[in-house]
């Protein structure tokens, strides 16, 4: 085939192309010989391993990743971890391919309890895990674990598990409804730079144990995802996460504002979180003015939380929250400003007084202190019937920003544009 003949950054550039589209991999492969490496390398960096649904039921609670593995019921395979098993028997050099592994326990939630023939499904594949799990650990740079509640684990799938955490080159962790799992299996991850915690909520995450001496030191994090968690690990002084040096963090939950943003706030390059969970009133004051390498700040306005303009002493929403962050901070590196607003037709006409004083303090700032500004964009989501109306009401209010040309007022749906 002519592919031999072409340079090797062309083919690496065109596969690079092809990273995300599952099918047009399998085709390369199958059309030329020189394809079949890179093909199967791409294929298998990502694999997802997880049972089948319920017969009756729906899957609840899943992600799709890009290379997962399914179930071939017509060959008679009975879940994705034994028809992987048989893959790589045939074929053992894909397993020098997987980076990283996601590992579900179960296609519905913790809670309520599980059907009784999804309950022990992790535990009944220990078998087949044994014959890859301890071959892959070494080498995975990135791990997740759903679903999955520690304490029901075999001893023989915990030691394979926990050999996973202590990879050498594991940097990338992401618990998705995991319960129980041990501090000192957490502790064990001695380069983890991200994490993602979801569905989290006080101790049902972690049990508490001793940590040994051996790692007892800080983990030094860069990225930080918290959903839908309400947890203190990294607003105590003595847990084994060092966020001084975090640049990205995305939370959409509870935590304690000031202690988290007096730890990371000079490093953070990237915030994406509620705004109902910033403070109610902001001071100038060091802490605050701290925001000096921030270049995206990413908000989400609930549509739960009271819309009305503030009056007197009346808690204050979410805009009016994001309004005197805005008006307080010094931010001399913030580029870009998103905020992606739930909100009805009744709730834009009393929040539109807001906009407009949100549109004076971003347009005044760029002198002072936003002087990078280059970007704000608002995305809508509302009823179908008002939306165009109540994107143009916005744009009307936020004239100053518009004029200087860096506002943008889009559909909810047209996230994929930023």
């Amino acid at each position: 085939m002519m592919a031999s003949l072409l340079p090797r950054e062309l083919l690496d550039i065109v596969m690079g192309y092809l990273l995300k589209d599952d099918s047009s991999l399998k085709s390369a492969s199958l059309v030329c010989r020189f394809l079949v490496a890179p093909s199967q390398s791409r294929l298998f960096s990502i694999i997802c391993l997880r049972p089948p649904p319920h017969k009756k039921r729906q899957f609840s609670g899943c992600r799709s990743f890009p290379a997962h593995i399914p179930t071939d019921s017509k060959r008679g395979f009975k879940s994705s971890i034994e028809a992987f098993s048989r893959v790589v028997a045939a074929s053992p050099h894909l397993l020098g391919y997987v980076r990283c592994l996601h590992l579900h326990g179960s296609p519905y939630p913790l809670v309520p309890r599980l059907p009784p023939d999804h309950r022990d499904w992790l535990n009944s594949q220990s078998r087949h895990l044994m014959t890859f799990l301890p071959r892959i650990a070494p080498r995975l740079r990135s791990f997740g674990m759903h679903l999955i509640d520690w304490k029901t684990l075999l001893p023989e799938v915990m030691k394979m598990i926990a050999g996973i955490f202590e990879s050498g080159l594991l940097s990338s962790l992401s618990l998705i409804d995991t319960a129980s799992l041990p501090v000192s299996v957490l502790a064990s991850c001695g380069r983890l730079q991200h994490l993602q915690v979801e569905g989290a909520w006080a101790s049902a995450a972690l049990a508490a144990c001793r940590v040994s001496e051996r790692h007892q030191s800080k983990r030094c994090l860069i990225s930080l995802e918290l959903r839908n968690s309400k947890i203190d690990w990294f607003s105590t002084e003595d847990y084994i996460f060092d966020i001084s040096h975090l640049r990205y963090l995305d939370f959409l939950g509870h935590l304690d504002f000031a202690r988290i943003y007096e730890k990371c706030s000079a490093s953070l390059r990237v915030l994406q979180m509620e705004a109902k969970y910033l403070p109610d009133v902001f001071v100038a004051s060091n802490d605050i003015n701290s925001f000096t390498v921030l270049k995206k700040a990413y908000f989400h306005l609930s549509a739960g939380t009271s819309t009305q303009a503030p009056v007197s002493n009346e808690p204050r929403n979410d805009l009016s929250r994001i309004n005197d962050l805005l008006r307080h901070s010094h931010m001399p590196a913030l580029k870009q400003i998103i905020l992606d607003c739930a909100i009805t037709y009744k709730s834009t006409l009393d929040l539109l007084v807001l906009f407009s004083e949100m549109d004076s303090i971003l347009a005044g700032g760029t002198q002072e202190n936003l002087p990078a500004l280059r970007s704000v964009t608002i995305l809508v989501d509302c009823s179908q019937r008002y939306k165009d109306k109540v994107i143009r009401m916005i744009m009307k209010e936020m004239c100053l920003l518009r004029e200087m040309g860096i506002l943008r007022v889009i559909r909810g749906e047209d996230r994929q544009l930023l």
